[in-house]
């Protein structure tokens, strides 16, 4: 047993020696370092969730907010009050319906337009967990056949999304996944374990740019978010005194617990969604900070505390905002 397992030992020395020659050399990451890199994994994991959340909350109130209006403004036609005259309240008919009709299509038009922030949104979102993930797997203690194999598929997968990204977004932001795919693919679990170094110069750094456009665009847009859920909210307020007034204008007393109920549910989702935007937000750029002092101290073994001290940040920043996404799960869960 210990011969087989001498024999072993030698076999994967053997490949390592040979595969440092071939490459230039590896070095193993001092623990400092593989720390900060798996803490950073950590605290980022499934992040593009948190601002996306948002995102699809506010694109719903909207929605629904303005078919709401639309209908409302029609039914606001003064065409039943007694002793009208019957022309003129045709024409406010007519005028009820183009104005709905319009309003409809700017709908349309807005969802249409919606959708392509959105989804260049989702692109950076999907780049950003996807480079999360990478980093998990390529600091595992047990780099196994599969863990490779896993790695290999998310550094595709994390080159596909920069081209979507840059298709969408109109940048230029460089792959870095063929590389690190190449360096995983070397010579399996015995070279990565050898190797993390090699393989993680060849993410962090290169990736630092694309991390900075990323995280820039998308705390710019989660600023824009906060001021449009504030605007939403507004015209919400605005919509529920409009009901108020009319209910009692067309004899029906005070609105109903019900519609008022609806009304409250639609502001606790709006400024759930908003207060997580600006958290979102604020994650972001925290999270822009912390990669640049990681890829520094991937470089830089001595510069590691910096980096564990802003991935520190970086985790109650995102815990913030996932406590806010609960909050709003469970706002929408109530308004259904």
């Amino acid at each position: 047993m210990k011969r087989q397992y001498d024999l072993k030992a030698r076999i994967e020395l053997l490949v390592c020696v040979t595969l440092s020659l071939a490459l230039g050399g590896c070095a193993v990451l001092t623990s400092d370092q593989k720390d900060a890199v798996k803490a950073f994994a950590t605290a980022t994991t499934n992040y593009g969730t948190l601002p996306g959340a948002a995102l699809s909350a506010y694109a719903d109130a909207y929605v629904a907010a303005h078919w709401t209006l639309q209908v409302e403004d029609l039914d606001s036609a003064d065409i039943t009050k007694p002793g009208s005259d019957g022309d003129k309240a045709a024409q406010d008919l007519t005028q009820s319906l183009k104005a709905t009709w319009a309003g409809l299509a700017k709908n349309e038009q807005y969802q249409t337009e919606f959708n392509q922030t959105a989804n260049k949104a989702s692109a950076a979102f999907n780049i950003l967990d996807t480079y999360s993930s990478l980093l998990t797997k390529l600091t595992s203690d047990d780099f196994t056949n599969d863990l490779n194999s896993d790695a290999t598929a998310l550094s595709n997968s994390l080159d596909n999304g920069i081209k979507l990204y840059n298709s969408k977004a109109g940048t230029n932001l460089d792959p870095i996944g063929s590389t690190v795919a190449e360096i995983v693919r070397g010579a399996g679990g015995i070279y990565i374990r050898h190797c993390q170094e090699k393989a993680l110069k060849a993410a962090i750094p290169p990736a630092d740019k694309m991390i900075q456009t990323l995280t820039t665009d998308v705390a710019g847009a989660m600023t824009e978010l906060d001021a449009l859920l504030t605007e939403t909210e507004k015209d919400l307020s605005d919509d529920f005194t409009n009901d108020s007034i009319n209910s009692y204008k067309h004899g029906h007393g005070a609105l109903s617990y019900e519609l008022i109920s609806a009304f409250v549910a639609e502001y606790e989702k709006l400024e759930a969604a908003r207060h997580l935007a600006v958290q979102a937000g604020t994650a972001a750029k925290q999270f822009a900070t912390a990669h640049a002092k990681l890829a520094a101290a991937i470089n830089e073994p001595a510069s590691f505390k910096e980096a564990l001290a802003e991935i520190s940040t970086l985790k109650v920043e995102i815990q913030a905002a996932q406590t806010l996404k609960s909050t709003l799960d469970a706002a929408q869960a109530k308004s259904k």
